[in-house]
């Protein structure tokens, strides 16, 4: 599939045909070839009349079947004024099988040095003298070649450099809109509770209750704060910061932040299973923070009357953290997005938070060398499942 669409793209250049077209003409052989050369395989990618020989645009030969062979191998031009009066195997196979009789196989190298492929002129009549001018304007062909795609190559990352930089653009009007609207509620919270201390218009008795909301506002703004610096790590920066280093004591570091969430959450039900007796080489801290997510996630979009299910436990060496919950199905359009920044803000729902944990939550995953994944089915809900590989994994030197 791959091949097939370079071939495609190379033939959409529509100057590389026409080069091949011009140096043809030039020279006067009736077919130029430009081939690929890859896993001892010669592949016609771009050609001129080569059909006259009875090779299309994608066929393939035995790499050592073509004069190309060669001309990687020292890695300078090969040429054959008379392909029947050479003894190598290659120019007696293209004599007999296509009756072909001149051939010439120019290397082409891009500017940085790396190998291309090669520019392949081929005739079924004999040619006279020592082809220098055919070997000259197959090489200026080849320069010519080297310059179309380069420009190429450079269009298409002007063109996803401009892409880019739209879509930073949409991103960060999206987060600057979230960000301004999200930390309004806690703010106008706080600034309210304040102005009613301010004013003496409570009795003492409550104040330890304004406290504790003014504390609760407190910590959403932190939290969001948090997140906004995750996310720019993420997006911008070098990636998720991580400490990572031995922790025997996972399990129970886990079991506490899903207590601390049901314990927020009084009404909800949690079916949890927590196995893990290795020390797991991690960022701990991290860890906990993906669980707190995912577990915060599953009860704000799942079935109230359906239990949040959790595992967290180690197999064949590899640590599992997953949550499922009973929420409807979720189509594949909607899948393949939830893992993007401010997502459930654009899907027009209730939003809570500024729609960044299932995007930090990828990047706490892939900053360990794990996989985060999403599934959804009518029997089982939605469940996101991390895997992290088995190096985080060691055993407990206790046991």
């Amino acid at each position: 599939m791959a091949v097939r669409l370079e071939i495609d793209l190379l033939n959409r250049l529509r100057a590389i045909p026409m080069i091949l077209e011009r140096v043809s003409q030039s020279i006067g052989m009736e077919s130029v070839i430009l081939a690929s050369l890859a896993d001892a395989r010669w592949q016609a990618m771009v050609a001129h009349n080569s059909v006259v020989l009875g090779i299309a645009v994608g066929d393939t030969l035995e790499l050592h079947q073509t004069v190309c062979f060669a001309a990687q191998s020292i890695g300078d031009v090969v040429a054959h004024a008379d392909m029947a009066d050479e003894s190598n195997a290659a120019c007696q196979f293209l004599t007999s099988e296509y009756g072909l009789r001149s051939g010439i196989s120019v290397p082409i190298y891009r500017p940085d040095g790396s190998y291309f492929g090669n520019l392949c002129a081929l005739d079924r009549k004999p040619r006279v003298g020592d082809l220098k001018q055919e070997i000259a304007m197959l090489q200026l062909a080849a320069d010519l070649i080297v310059v179309q795609l380069d420009n190429n190559q450079q269009q298409g990352a002007d063109e996803q450099r401009a892409l880019t930089l739209a879509d930073d653009a949409v991103l960060r009007e999206q987060f600057l809109g979230v960000l301004a609207h999200d930390l309004r509620n806690p703010l106008a919270a706080i600034g309210a509770l304040a102005e009613v201390l301010t004013a003496n218009a409570v009795p003492v008795t409550r104040v330890p209750e304004i406290g504790k909301r003014m504390t609760a506002s407190v910590a959403r703004m932190s939290y969001m704060i948090d997140d906004v610096i995750d996310f720019t790590r993420a997006r911008l920066g070098g990636g998720i910061a991580l400490e990572i280093k031995p922790c025997a004591d996972l399990g129970r570091l886990l079991e506490l932040t899903v207590d601390e969430i049901t314990a927020a959450h009084p009404d909800r039900l949690v079916d949890i299973r927590i196995a893990i007796n290795e020390t797991v080489v991690c960022d701990a801290a991290r860890l906990q923070q993906l669980l707190s997510n995912l577990v915060s996630n599953a009860f704000r979009h799942g079935a109230a009357d359906v239990p949040v299910k959790v595992r967290c436990e180690v197999e064949e060496g590899a640590l599992h953290i997953a949550v499922t919950n009973g929420g409807p199905l979720i189509d594949e359009s909607a899948l393949v997005r939830m893992f993007e920044p401010f997502w459930q803000a654009e899907a027009g729902g209730r939003r809570e938070g500024l729609g960044l944990g299932l995007f930090i939550c990828r990047h706490i995953v892939e900053a360990h060398g794990g996989d985060l994944k999403v599934l959804s089915s009518v029997r089982d809900g939605v469940m996101f499942e991390a895997v992290f590989p088995p190096s985080n994994a060691v055993d407990d030197p206790s046991q």
